[in-house]
């Protein structure tokens, strides 16, 4: 694959600092890790359906919908102890 851009262009818009801050706003350890492996990408296609849905989500806030954005608990350990014999999960 080609790159048009200078090869630190990453650099100079500190895009690791932009991975780390989302980094910091995930809720879960398994969402934070998927937020630091993002990768830079100049796909035209790919951006212009990211674009689509954060305006379908703006339009939904501005509107006086809010997305339900509570703080979700971390579930790994659940699932780590659900795959040993004998757990069980209580409600």
């Amino acid at each position: 694959m080609i790159n048009f851009y200078p090869s630190d262009t990453l650099e100079k818009i500190e895009f690791d600092k932009v991975i780390s801050l989302l980094s910091d706003l995930a809720l879960s350890n398994p969402t934070k890790e998927v937020v630091k492996t993002n990768k830079f990408f100049t796909n035209d296609e790919a951006l212009l359906k990211i674009l689509e849905k954060t305006n379908e989500l703006m339009s939904a806030i501005e509107a006086g919908h809010t997305p339900s954005l509570y703080p979700l608990e971390d579930i790994e350990e659940h699932i780590y102890l659900l795959n040993k014999d004998g757990y069980v999960l209580e409600l």
